[in-house]
């Protein structure tokens, strides 16, 4: 402290306040300073809150009612799901459950054809009620390409003309022991509605009924695929995917398929929640 004058603010710039008193040294580290006799006038500087404005070394260069920048928000990366069209219906993706003999017929007449060989059985009728398979098994026949092979589908559909066509066309097959002819309708060869001599026709070979498949053959269908996946299909996403989609195995694959991306890119296990979002976002996206 310095006897007889004022204190001095702490700061070389600020100017001594008058004094009656002689100066006393200032001592510092043990050595005796020549006293401050004429400083410049300068004009003290107001002090603000009680800080010292030479001593502030580290003042903020952000005015104080500047507001803090927002901490960044984690946001999810958008998902580009790909919603195509499904898989093209053949043998392998045909879910036979109690049409098994009928599946395993038709697909050893291709693999007969495709060897070149004369199949002991050329004309089959298959019938069913929608969602039974019928159109999934006329693509796999259509598409395996099978040589001397003739694959007729809804004929129930049939106009006059092209019954008459399918008869002659009949006719034509029967010298052709090297020829085969599969015909798919909705009802049995008797109940049909066509010409007397095609309904004959269509029952001279083997016919087979198609069942629509239950419930717990669809479900079972669903799990076993998921767990060809490495996927886990609990009993309520089964339950929910036949209660609001499409119940051919087609379609349902095909929501399996997009399910599954979903679930990998979230890494997330297959739930409830997790399917409604996805059957949200393809039903936005038209499919």
């Amino acid at each position: 402290m310095c006897r007889g004058r004022a204190l001095l603010p702490f700061c070389s710039l600020c100017p001594p306040v008058a004094s009656s008193a002689s100066p006393a040294p200032l001592l510092t580290a043990g050595r005796s300073l020549r006293p401050l006799r004429s400083l410049p006038s300068l004009r003290l500087l107001p002090l603000s809150a009680g800080r010292i404005p030479c001593m502030d070394r580290q003042r903020s260069s952000t005015p104080p009612d500047t507001p803090p920048a927002p901490a960044p928000t984690l946001q999810e990366p958008q998902l580009i799901l790909d919603f195509g069209p499904p898989p093209p219906p053949c043998f392998d993706n045909f879910v036979p459950g109690p049409n098994l003999e009928c599946a395993a017929t038709l697909r050893h007449l291709v693999h007969t054809l495709q060897q070149g060989e004369t199949p002991a059985q050329r004309f089959f009728y298959v019938w069913g009620p929608a969602g039974s398979g019928k159109s999934h098994l006329a693509s796999a026949l259509t598409a395996s390409q099978a040589p001397n092979l003739t694959v007729v589908d809804d004929v129930d559909q049939y106009s006059k003309g092209r019954q008459r066509t399918l008869f002659h066309r009949f006719n034509a097959l029967v010298e052709q022991p090297e020829q085969a002819l599969v015909v798919f309708g909705n009802q049995p060869p008797a109940r049909l509605k066509l010409l007397p001599e095609l309904v004959s026709r269509l029952g001279w070979g083997m016919v087979f009924a198609l069942q629509p498949l239950d419930d717990t053959a669809l479900v079972d269908a669903l799990e076993h695929t998921a767990r060809e996946r490495g996927l886990t299909l609990g009993q309520d996403l089964s339950t929910y995917l036949l209660r609001h989609t499409r119940r051919d195995m087609a379609s349902l694959k095909t929501i399996l398929d997009g399910l599954e991306q979903l679930a990998r890119a979230r890494k997330k296990q297959l739930t409830l929640p997790l399917l409604k979002d996805y059957l949200q976002r393809r039903e936005q996206s038209g499919g």
